[in-house]
């Protein structure tokens, strides 16, 4: 009689034990990847494109803030061509989704065409924008020296025009973000304009 009541007292108290435990380990501040240097993160550049958006300035913008190394994934629905004379200097490929003009399958078909060669860190540019000079490099800085999801926003100029991409870091409380899985899992958080997703997971 004694044995089975030790018994039983044992099935009851092991799972309290392990839920115990579960609880401690969740309140220790989780293990960070260690940050990567920024001059030796190889980045790749995924731009959404819909039909009937100009993209000239974004690839005259971008152009110079990208080195030779990097990547440049354009996806796009069909029958649109690039511009003439704004992809020089930069190492761009385009890719075609027929089935979906949606923003988040254009966006999930350039990460796919990324995902044969993973770079360290992805940025993600809407089309319809203008990047000041050195936003690419303070995204990828930023999201190098954090291991963290980075966002830029677009300010709007006093008449309503849309001016250049001004990079704007928010506090980890502001962000917005989810987990999705590309070519491996990384955390992205969106805005309007452009995000850039760090090699942590």
């Amino acid at each position: 009689m004694d044995s089975a009541f030790a018994f039983l007292t044992f099935l009851l108290v092991l799972p309290t034990l392990l839920y115990s435990l579960e609880c401690w380990l969740a309140v220790l501040p989780r293990r960070r990847p260690s940050p990567l240097p920024p001059q030796a993160a190889r980045v790749g550049v995924a731009i959404w494109w819909p039909q009937g958006t100009r993209i000239d300035p974004l690839l005259r913008t971008l152009s110079g803030q990208v080195s030779a190394r990097d990547r440049v994934v354009i996806a796009t629905t069909s029958g649109q061509e690039l511009p003439a004379g704004h992809t020089r200097g930069l190492k761009v490929r385009v890719v075609v989704e027929h089935d979906d003009p949606s923003p988040s399958a254009l966006i999930d078909r350039a990460l796919s065409a990324l995902s044969d060669d993973p770079p360290d860190i992805v940025v993600i540019l809407d089309p319809d924008i203008e990047l000041a000079p050195g936003t690419i490099d303070a995204l990828v800085q930023r999201a190098a020296r954090t291991g963290s999801p980075t966002r830029a926003t677009v300010l709007h100029t006093p008449d309503g025009l849309r001016g250049p991409l001004w990079t704007h870091y928010l506090d980890r409380s502001e962000r917005i973000g989810s987990t999705f899985p590309a070519h491996s899992q990384r955390a992205r958080s969106r805005c309007r304009g452009a995000w850039s997703i760090s090699s942590a997971t």
